[in-house]
């Protein structure tokens, strides 16, 4: 129970190794950690040592063209710092442009491949490389296409699944409720699609109260946070899915946040919010929902799921009467909504579980999607389950 995520989800947790794992055989003294980023117009370069002598050590960056050079501090970490030559493109969906980054010092070596791209806001504007943006996107489950259920995700299944999603002409997906593994995220950099990241801080049943479960979480987003902040794809950091308006949810969500920022200053950060009363949203059969949850003043960017006409007993046909709007001066994406249906399974567009019914409810949302102000965003459930 104060597990994260906890012992009530609504998706498989499969036993087992899912991952790969390796052995690794490092020098005396190793580069620990990395980050390369751009910040306004300059390229910003974290390194760190471990080991045996950290500090005094010279670091040599080579990105593209660019050359940087330093020594690392007492503490064995480095800063460096230049202004992005022209020759060093911009990565973003149309084009995304990966540059070959050499990090090398204390006998220890990297070589990666990165994109420079900035993430920001502009009062109910999300800005992607200083361009207002619109995230057309899909939420996605760590599934593989095909038949058998798995968490084992190879680099082949990754890009069948955000080879699907560019299909529907996304440039964004919600990777919900997890990390997922390391190769979806290498082929979202090179497909060009940006990537909603976050961490399994699930539902009602978290123990908010527990300091033994917030330090899990903490320490699960730091993971992620530090494992894949060197990915241009991911432009937003997700603490929470769903989660109840209380005081101690908001100090635990807060904390998250905190965390957060203090890692990468880079992203935005945002959190799937929900309309549903027993998460603290609107009653059933409100047709205005205003987005009032006191988190919103933490984020950058409010995201709400909501399921009308789905789980409401609302229709397709009334949803016409539905809004949604925030007194929160910030952006606004809907990072769930939609219906199940069976594959295949046709009827009249009033039966439930037909595609029928499926299209009927997405083509109706979508209007109210459209006339929702200050919206920059969607990501319908689900690509596959």
């Amino acid at each position: 129970p104060e597990a994260v995520p906890t012992d009530y989800t609504d998706w498989h947790n499969y036993g087992g190794i899912t991952r790969s794992v390796w052995l690794v055989d490092l020098p005396p003294t190793w580069i620990a950690d990395w980050f390369v980023r751009l910040d306004g117009e300059m390229v910003r370069v974290d390194v760190e040592l471990a080991g045996a002598q950290p500090a005094g050590q010279a670091i040599a960056v080579a990105l593209g063209a660019l050359r940087l050079e330093g020594r690392t501090d007492a503490s064995g970490r480095v800063s460096l710092a230049a202004r992005r030559p022209r020759r060093l493109a911009l990565w973003s969906p149309e084009a995304p442009v990966l540059h070959d980054l050499a990090i090398s010092g204390g006998g220890d070596a990297i070589a990666e491949r990165v994109g420079l791209r900035t993430i920001a806001t502009r009062g109910r504007e999300v800005l992607f490389n200083g361009a207002p943006i619109y995230l057309r996107g899909i939420s996605l489950h760590e599934e593989p296409i095909g038949p058998v259920g798995t968490r084992r995700m190879t680099e082949a299944d990754a890009r069948r699944l955000l080879e699907e999603a560019k299909a529907l002409g996304c440039n964004f997906v919600r990777l919900a409720h997890y990390p997922h593994s390391e190769a979806t995220l290498r082929v979202a950099d090179e497909l060009g699609l940006i990537v909603w990241a976050e961490v399994p801080v699930y539902w009602e049943h978290i123990r908010y109260d527990s300091a033994h479960t917030l330090a899990l979480a903490r320490s699960m987003q730091a993971d992620m946070i530090r494992r894949d902040r060197n990915r241009c794809s991911i432009a937003l950091w997700s603490v929470a899915n769903e989660t109840p308006i209380t005081d101690e949810r908001n100090a635990f969500l807060r904390a998250l946040i905190a965390d957060a920022r203090a890692l990468d200053p880079s992203r935005l950060v945002t959190a799937a919010l929900n309309k549903n009363v027993d998460v603290g949203g609107a009653e059933e059969g409100t047709s205005v929902f205003t987005v009032t949850d006191p988190l919103g003043a933490d984020l950058d960017v409010l995201a709400v799921n909501q399921y009308e006409a789905w789980y409401s007993s609302r229709t397709p046909a009334q949803m016409d009467e539905v809004s949604f709007a925030t007194p929160y001066e910030k952006p606004l994406m809907f990072s769930e909504f939609g219906a199940d249906a069976l594959a295949g399974h046709h009827g009249p567009r009033e039966e439930l579980w037909t595609e029928e019914y499926q299209a009927w409810l997405f083509a109706e949302t979508l209007k109210m999607v459209e006339r929702t102000p200050g919206c920059v965003g969607l990501s319908p459930w689900l690509l596959k389950d």
